[in-house]
């Protein structure tokens, strides 16, 4: 079980916790959505956003989670980050292997791929479950999830769920 803690900002609300096997990333996944409808998306109920961002940071093994609007502008009042030490032993395993940037930059999206598949399909079990107050917090239907490489502006993968 990850360990949330808020870090110290000056204006916003960001909570950060750390993975450290491949075994715990799951539950990780089901943590961060459970905190992002309990604590980050309460805090946006006055801003106007379009979406739910995930940002992967590979080479500091982070997804960064936030509401967004469509436009490129941060409007974050709050957010959850999640270490994932695996995702970063994996870059820096890349990163020192003698492939070229082509095969290189193919295994970096395929790696960000498959997390943000199990990440989506984690965020569809969270809200659909019968226990979930997600849709009680969450200001607009559909509620619209994008994965993004941090280094890209151009979503790679997306989820839309309704109520």
């Amino acid at each position: 079980m990850a360990t949330w803690v808020e870090l110290p900002t000056r204006n916003q609300k960001y909570y950060s916790a750390n993975v450290t096997s491949d075994a715990e990333i799951d539950l990780a996944f089901g943590q961060l959505w459970e905190k992002v409808c309990r604590d980050v998306l309460p805090e946006h109920a006055a801003t106007d956003w379009d979406f739910v961002k995930a940002e992967f940071w590979p080479d500091s093994g982070r997804v960064i989670v936030f509401p967004a609007p469509d436009s490129l502008e941060r409007i974050d009042r709050a957010g959850c980050q999640l270490v994932i030490h695996p995702l970063l032993r994996r870059w820096e395993e890349m990163a020192d292997s003698e492939d070229d940037d082509e095969s290189f930059d193919a295994q970096v999206s395929e790696e960000l791929h498959r997390l943000a598949e199990r990440l989506l399909k984690i965020l569809n079990d969270v809200v659909n479950s019968a226990k979930s107050d997600c849709w009680s917090v969450l200001p607009k239907s559909p509620l619209i999830v994008r994965c993004f490489n941090a280094e890209e502006h151009v979503p790679f993968d997306e989820l839309r769920l309704r109520q």
